[in-house]
């Protein structure tokens, strides 16, 4: 996993990233990022962040569901050493 991965997942976990500043893009530490709001029927539920213009990580803030482009879920992952050993 690339460190802005690790930055970004370790800032929404924290509840510090906010997506609203780069849902027209923008630089994360040097990266360029891109996010998009992930909707049903009745509103947002999470977004989507774009790294290079591929879609890597999803948050649902409804079922508190965080993956990564990997498809691990990493809800329960408390470290960056943890994160690295699943991919």
């Amino acid at each position: 996993m690339t460190d802005t991965k690790i930055r970004i997942v370790k800032a929404i976990k924290n509840g510090t990233f906010n997506y609203e500043n780069y849902l027209n893009g923008g630089t994360y530490y040097g990266t360029p990022i891109l996010t998009q709001p992930l909707h049903c029927s009745y509103g947002q539920i999470g977004y989507i962040v774009f790294i290079e213009d591929k879609p890597e990580i999803k948050y649902d803030w409804e079922k508190k569901e965080l993956r990564v482009k990997s498809g691990i879920n990493f809800d329960k992952v408390e470290d960056e050493a943890e994160m690295e050993k699943d991919n």
